[in-house]
């Protein structure tokens, strides 16, 4: 809906490789990305 979020970065070693974490409940962040891979991440931003 055009919403431009910007969040801190942390490296976590309880991640994979290209694994992210997102926050949940915070305005701005869909609870249908839960689970999204990256590259899903990005189409949904366009």
């Amino acid at each position: 809906d055009g919403n431009t979020v910007t969040l801190p970065v942390e490296i976590s070693e309880g991640l994979a490789a290209g694994q992210v974490g997102l926050p949940m409940g915070m305005p701005g962040i869909a609870p249908v990305l839960a689970g999204a891979r990256l590259e899903d991440l990005r189409e949904a931003q366009q």
